[in-house]
């Protein structure tokens, strides 16, 4: 089990690589050395907590820089979802890991973020409303940070008048 103690919160959104693959980061940064720094935020790794595991494996020193950003999780999301290959199962579980941080963001704000559709998003914030996991809201967040009614009003049906072509 790998310690994540040296890790921020935001950071853990994304699965690590270990075995094999943990191994190969290892040895290209032993052959090619820390290509992008790790990105340090409250005095725990932000982004790059499979480099720092690789550094010390090729007993290499692992660079670091501070974090300098407004959004630590915008800014972790970014940067590893365009570098990892995530399965469905990966997508659905950082969804829930950010639904849980902040309910009040909507479907699709956080659909775009993670790069699913409004749909599933949708789907996972009611299975976690029905056991409790995540609270239910009266508004949410746009991606235009507006805030907006949680639920929107339903229609009531049309009454069924008769068409032209019903005669």
């Amino acid at each position: 089990m790998i310690d994540t103690s040296p890790f921020h919160p935001a950071a853990n959104l994304f699965p690590m690589i270990e075995g094999k693959e943990l191994d190969i980061l290892a040895a290209d940064i032993k052959k090619n050395g820390l290509l992008e720094p790790i990105v340090v935020y409250e005095g725990k790794i932000l982004d790059g907590r499979c480099r720092s595991l690789a550094c010390e494996k090729a007993k290499r020193l692992a660079r670091t820089k501070p974090f300098e950003g407004k959004d630590p999780i915008a800014y972790v999301i970014s940067m590893n979802l365009h570098r990892r290959h995530l399965t469905s199962k990966q997508k659905r579980a950082i969804i829930t890991k950010l639904l849980k941080e902040d309910p009040s963001k909507s479907d699709l704000q956080i659909a775009k973020a993670v790069k699913a559709s409004p749909h599933t998003v949708s789907k996972a914030r009611a299975r976690m409303e029905e056991a409790g996991d995540v609270c239910t809201v009266q508004t949410r967040t746009d991606t235009k940070g507006r805030k907006q009614p949680a639920k929107k009003k339903t229609r009531k049906p049309r009454k069924n008048k008769p068409r032209a072509c019903d005669y």
